[in-house]
């Protein structure tokens, strides 16, 4: 099941983990899978069931507790998320997704303090995770701390090149800036990257428009509609 799962063969990850189940009815690492797949396809109660049944099988198995956490995140349950991802952290304090998704959490709350404090834990935890510097530039920009935006963001993509959300994201910063060619810049990269971005296309005539180009301007203007 876990082999087919890292494919994203989905469907045939849950035939054979319903084997295992019926192998293994105790089995609190199978209810756990099952329950991923649940979450998935947005069956969010049976998901809760099967994390249930896991960590009444194993108390001190973190799995269940943080992936119970994601999929009440999915439906914006955050204070129920936050009650998981802190029994995860206490089981294993140095689950770097826990952190980086409790950041994701208090954000979404606007809670910027506490995400940035988790954002730096799992940073410290695992450095070669460019998530985290993206989404920590993203609070920075929000408060006005452009500067760390764009230490982030670089970080980020130091360690993702290809990552065409943080090439959007630093080209918002830039053009808060003013600095409207290097914006335009790392829009163009975002493109290359994700063709299919309408917001990006929008942000990138919003700058041919501030340097005049209204024919460029136009042209992007029509992509993002």
């Amino acid at each position: 099941g876990n082999a087919y799962y890292e494919k994203g063969e989905i469907d045939k990850a849950f035939k054979h983990y319903q084997i295992a189940l019926k192998l293994m009815p105790d089995s609190p690492e199978t209810h756990s899978n099952i329950g991923n797949i649940h979450s998935e396809r947005g069956r969010f109660d049976e998901a809760v069931k099967e994390y249930m049944i896991a960590i009444k099988l194993k108390p001190d198995y973190a799995d269940p507790h943080y992936n119970l956490a994601l999929s009440y995140s999915k439906q914006e349950r955050f204070d129920e998320a936050i009650k998981e991802y802190m029994i995860a952290l206490e089981l294993n304090p140095d689950y770097s997704e826990a952190h980086y998704n409790l950041a994701l959490t208090y954000s979404k709350q606007g809670k910027f303090d506490e995400a940035i404090k988790e954002y730096m834990i799992a940073i410290k935890l695992k450095p070669d995770f460019p998530e985290p510097h993206n989404d920590l530039g993203n609070i920075y920009s929000k408060l006005g701390r452009f500067d760390d935006a764009i230490k982030e963001y670089t970080m980020a993509l130091k360690l993702k090149p290809n990552y065409a959300e943080s090439h959007h994201n630093i080209g918002n910063v830039y053009s808060a800036l003013g600095r409207v060619d290097e914006a335009i810049r790392e829009y163009l990269i975002a493109l290359r990257l994700n063709p299919e971005d309408a917001e990006t296309y929008n942000n990138i005539a919003n700058a041919y428009i501030e340097k005049g180009e209204i024919d460029k301007a136009m042209e992007h203007y029509e992509i993002a509609l």
